[in-house]
């Protein structure tokens, strides 16, 4: 199987500090793979990556998982493919992972009057911030508070969460992971009536200025079809084209007998 290059090496970053927090994630990790539990009952909280083609592998991940989750892999790696397929699992999107070299960037936010970024600092704040990113993922307010509000409790230093305001409005909200030189963008999201206004672009800007200024030199996202434009005006290289599929615990009993054929 080709490397997952940046993809796996941010991507394991962020899961194994998630998994220093302790409860609700718990992580599972061998040379072949890496799981991470967030136990919540949706896919896309909860995280498998496989850097092994061994079916033993594969097992060891699906009996780790009691709720649904995501696999991503390299695009059009057949194996891959071929395996979640026959595991019962099905596909959830593509996305791409693009990487940002920050010596070069010197692309300032917009001057307006009306956009305001701060860093969340407290309860009001991240309150906030859950409410902006449910809508703009159109998602239930407490996934993202049962995923996202322990991180902001821990007050783990290497994750900067941050929000934007047009007119004094909380509109746009961002999550970053650094860890020098490292850093990724773990969340983005506006609220859907705040959309086409710059708003996302002026947040990213702002962030990675400051990012930057912190001596962080390298930045990673992995982005959704929908958010691959914007990230590409301000500089983000495409790196790896990447598939996710996704696996329900229904589908683990009719799945089982696989492994061992």
């Amino acid at each position: 199987m080709t490397s997952l290059n940046n993809f796996t090496h941010s991507s394991f970053l962020i899961y194994q500090e998630l998994a220093k927090l302790g409860h609700p994630f718990s992580s599972y990790k061998n040379n072949g793979i890496l799981a991470l539990r967030s136990g919540i009952r949706n896919p896309y909280f909860n995280f498998l990556l496989i850097k092994d083609e061994n079916p033993l592998c594969w097992r060891e991940a699906i009996h780790f998982f009691d709720c649904p989750f995501e696999c991503t892999f390299e695009r059009n790696n057949r194996f891959f493919i071929k395996r979640c397929e026959s595991l019962g699992l099905t596909f959830g999107e593509n996305t791409t992972n693009m990487d940002l070299c920050l010596e070069a960037f010197h692309l300032q936010p917009s001057i307006n009057q009306n956009i305001s970024i701060q860093q969340v600092r407290n309860e009001a704040d991240i309150r906030q911030w859950i409410n902006i990113t449910a809508l703009g993922f159109r998602l239930s307010k407490n996934y993202i508070k049962d995923f996202f509000y322990p991180i902001f409790k821990s007050d783990n230093k290497k994750f900067k969460f941050s929000i934007c305001f047009f007119n004094q409005i909380p509109a746009a909200a961002s999550l970053f992971f650094l860890d020098p030189p490292y850093s990724t963008v773990f969340s983005l999201a506006t609220r859907p009536q705040f959309r086409k206004q710059g708003l996302a672009r002026n947040l990213l800007a702002e962030e990675l200025t400051s990012i930057r200024n912190k001596g962080i030199l390298n930045c990673t996202v992995q982005a959704s079809s929908q958010g691959n434009a914007l990230y590409k005006k301000l500089g983000f290289q495409e790196n790896q084209k990447l598939s996710s599929y996704i696996f329900l615990p229904h589908k683990k009993e009719e799945a089982e007998p696989l492994f061992y054929t």
